[in-house]
């Protein structure tokens, strides 16, 4: 496992661990509503960039778009 140690922001603790290197053969799925889409789109691609950072393969990741947070229980369900 790769160990690593991130800056924080002022008044936060850095951010530490990561995921193992070359050794990744799981899937990721990723729920996002569309309902505020200004700021679950930006959460998103941070979500997508973080796991491309650490060898994740594209074709490891499914994103699921739903109408809002009321229907997310039932999508991961």
């Amino acid at each position: 496992m790769t160990k690593r140690t991130k800056k924080a922001p002022a008044g936060r603790p850095p951010v530490r661990g990561g995921l193992p290197a070359g050794v990744f053969s799981g899937r990721f799925a990723i729920a996002a509503s569309r309902f505020n889409e200004a700021v679950t789109d930006r959460l998103l691609a941070s979500c997508l960039k973080t796991l491309k950072a650490h060898g994740v393969p594209e074709r490891s990741v499914k994103v699921v778009r739903v109408p809002g947070g009321f229907e997310l229980p039932w999508t991961v369900a």
